[in-house]
């Protein structure tokens, strides 16, 4: 990349690049084509076409060389979808260093008992050391009962006359 063309980069207008554009230009820069990333959906190529065609005026960069309707990166597309690709990996890094970080548990309870309940309490149930995420499901007492036998849930919320024989439980609130 020239310095005149990384100086019209950092100045260029970022606020037309977008995570799915700068994807779309990765899809694109692997695949070759647009019809080879967007697959056979004449929408989709055309919304790919969109997509690429504003990424580069966001720039002020031609990320590819045209010939006809054949699209080929050039050195640019090439080194922004590098970039992307780094980005993207980084994110997912720290995306899986939040995740392993943070305990998730799988709660199931009714509609009423989230919306009244659970959902107020969930930023201070979530703020402790370690931090606790959850993967709230809404879900009648038998599906909730159902599911946490099956192991698809970690903890129900469900009124203590439904409990089975055998399931640990604990009153939380009369």
């Amino acid at each position: 990349m020239t310095l005149q063309s990384y100086m019209a980069f950092k100045s260029a207008n970022l606020g037309g690049v977008s995570i799915d554009r700068l994807n779309t230009l990765c899809a694109v820069v692997e695949a070759g084509t647009i019809a080879a990333a967007a697959g056979p959906d004449l929408n989709r190529q055309s919304q790919f076409s969109r997509q690429l065609k504003l990424l580069e005026t966001a720039l002020g960069v031609s990320l590819f060389e045209r010939s006809g309707k054949t699209l080929k990166a050039n050195e640019t597309g090439r080194r922004v979808a590098r970039a992307a690709h780094i980005f993207f990996g980084a994110l997912d890094d720290v995306m899986d260093v939040a995740q392993a970080k943070a305990e998730t548990i799988r709660l199931g309870a009714g509609e009423a008992m989230l919306r009244w309940f659970v959902m107020p309490h969930l930023p201070e149930l979530m703020s402790g050391d370690p931090p606790l995420r959850f993967e709230v499901r809404s879900l009648t007492t038998e599906s909730a009962l159902r599911e946490l036998l099956a192991g698809s849930v970690d903890l129900v919320i469900v009124r203590t006359a439904s409990v089975p024989d055998g399931v640990q439980s604990e009153a939380i609130k009369t």
